[in-house]
């Protein structure tokens, strides 16, 4: 059986660049700040599809665009990204994402995203009605003045308020959430996803 490894090194890219080469890519559009890293890809010549991939990522600074942030964006100083698709389970595993939020304030993610087919990440299509998977959040050295500006909407709205009103002065050391996410892949790849 023929194969093929194809390998992106990028330095300084935009990263809707990245996003047009897979779907499975297209969460990094509203991400408007200089990559650099490498995305790997092994193909089946003889079926066209994918067989595994990996991505591995740095960030330069700038602001993610996100709906879940009051204020519309996320400042971010610098981050890393490490990724790998395994075509045999057809999910995504996000070992890694780790963001500075600048002032030693640091936010984690690592998880994993199911449904993601050899045939969608090789050609786009088609696409799944639903993806599922989830997310383990850390959020680290937090002042308790920045909480409210970090707290995601629609997250334990009643924890925000008591947290906004009794932690006025101090740092938060560490926070950790689980979340289940589905994605709607049209909506999702076009720039915007539903978590619950």
């Amino acid at each position: 059986t023929q194969k093929l490894d194809v390998e992106l090194a990028v330095d300084g890219l935009d990263p809707a660049g990245l996003a047009t080469l897979s779907p499975a890519l297209a969460p990094l559009t509203p991400v408007p700040f200089p990559v650099s890293g490498t995305a790997d890809l092994r193909f089946d010549l003889a079926t066209g599809r994918a067989e595994g991939g990996r991505l591995d990522l740095s960030f330069g600074e700038g602001r993610i665009r996100t709906d879940l942030l009051a204020s519309g964006s996320l400042p971010v100083a610098r981050g890393e990204l490490h990724a790998d698709y395994a075509a045999q389970t057809a999910r995504l595993r996000l070992e890694k994402l780790a963001l500075d939020l600048h002032g030693g304030t640091t936010l984690g993610i690592e998880g994993q995203l199911g449904g993601l087919s050899p045939r969608l990440v090789s050609t786009g299509g088609p696409l799944p009605s639903s993806l599922h998977g989830a997310l383990a959040v850390t959020l680290a050295h937090v002042p308790t003045a920045r909480l409210a500006a970090l707290w995601p909407r629609g997250v334990s709205p009643g924890g925000r308020k008591w947290a906004v009103a009794n932690l006025s002065d101090g740092m938060l050391d560490e926070m950790t959430a689980q979340f289940g996410v589905t994605v709607d892949p049209p909506h999702a790849f076009a720039g915007g996803a539903g978590d619950r």
